[in-house]
């Protein structure tokens, strides 16, 4: 009995979520809330390589099996998100989500992203380095990548905040995003489209950045 509730406690233990936003170089404060995010360029470290190309692969087969639908959309309008290459998909929905949030008047600035982390959990690792021993989890665990080791998604990068008229970096910050997933059943309940919830998460955490300056948690939150 006692190994039976050992079990329930690690396939079904909560993920948990730290979001870590580190100030750099702070924003003056005649920038802060006070910005048109005209473009937001993506750069890789080394390593954030790796991982990036896995999910580029399942992006693209995302992609291919779309284009085998009955009507595929023009590829001239390849906006699903979920089939987009990662560098690309991050820029697209960051610049759509701050556009949305009124990031849209003021000084006119682009991001500058620096990504040293991408990479999801690895369902084999889950449950003590061992793969899940519950076989129906595996149709609930696509998004997940056995050639990582670890229970986190993260994405973690530099973001520089650039002034357009100027060339002159304002602002810099750090950005951490980790979903910690202690057990199959947490891995399996976060769903689909993993890659672009991170990115969603990373944008909002640098939104707080710019409307705040000081990235302080709680302060800001999109309209």
């Amino acid at each position: 009995m006692k190994k039976l509730l050992l079990w329930v406690c690690v396939i079904g233990s909560t993920p948990a979520l730290a979001k870590e936003r580190t100030v750099i170089q702070r924003l003056p404060p005649e920038y802060v809330a006070n910005m048109n995010v005209v473009s937001v360029d993506i750069m890789l470290q080394d390593s954030a390589i790796g991982g990036t190309a896995r999910l580029d692969d399942r992006a693209e087969d995302r992609f291919d099996k779309q284009q085998q639908t009955t009507n595929p959309p023009p590829l001239q309008s390849r906006k699903s998100y979920a089939t987009l290459p990662t560098l690309l998909m991050v820029s697209e929905l960051m610049t759509d989500r701050l556009r949305g949030w009124n990031f849209t008047s003021g000084r006119d600035v682009r991001l500058r992203v620096t990504m040293d982390t991408v990479k999801l959990a690895s369902k084999s690792n889950i449950v003590f380095g061992k793969p899940s021993p519950v076989p129906l989890l595996d149709l609930f665990l696509a998004d997940s990548d056995d050639s990582s080791f670890g229970s986190e998604d993260e994405i973690a990068g530099v973001v520089d905040v650039i002034d357009v008229a100027s060339k002159q970096r304002v602002g810099t910050y750090y950005i951490d995003v980790v979903n910690d997933f202690g057990g199959s059943l947490a891995l399996a309940a976060r769903g689909k489209n993993v890659r672009e919830k991170l990115a969603e998460e990373f944008a909002l955490e640098i939104a707080r950045c710019l409307a705040t300056g000081n990235c302080k948690k709680g302060k800001w939150k999109p309209q």
